[in-house]
């Protein structure tokens, strides 16, 4: 065994601390917007919540460079993969939601007050969609061309 040691580098002190700081953070946000039903903008702080908390995890879990001496993470690191192209699909799926919206919202050629019943499903599907279908989507399609 080597005697070299490795120092703890100021990202395996900072990463976690500003991860946890920004996940704090971003709950009131996220309970607005469950609260007032915006499922794409949950939705994507939900995304970003969960990203952050990956890095908090993974800055604890190998803080230093001694790369033979570390876990090798085979459990988590399956389970992140997966879960880190979901979030990477749900981010720009709850974005196209938010910029959806907006665009329906500031189209003065049809201007609705009060949307109907089914305008409101068709909307809440869509979002369900690209908010969960898409990631889901995305990570049972990686599944089938992982390399095992």
């Amino acid at each position: 065994m080597d005697n070299s040691t490795f120092a703890l580098s100021p990202g395996a002190i900072a990463v976690p601390l500003l991860s946890i700081i920004t996940i704090t953070f971003n709950i009131p946000p996220f309970a607005f917007h469950v609260k007032n039903r915006n499922l794409p903008a949950a939705c994507l702080v939900f995304w970003v919540v969960l990203s952050n908390l990956f890095n908090f995890i993974n800055a604890l879990i190998w803080p230093t460079d001694d790369i033979p001496h570390w876990w090798h993470g085979s459990v988590l690191c399956d389970i992140e993969i997966k879960l880190a192209i979901a979030a990477t699909l749900g981010l720009t799926g709850s974005v196209a939601c938010i910029m959806r919206s907006l665009a329906i919202a500031l189209d003065t050629n049809r201007t609705v007050l009060m949307r109907s019943k089914a305008q409101r499903r068709r909307t809440l599907a869509v979002e369900l969609i690209f908010c969960f279908g898409l990631p889901i989507y995305g990570m049972g399609i990686h599944y089938v061309v992982q390399p095992t």
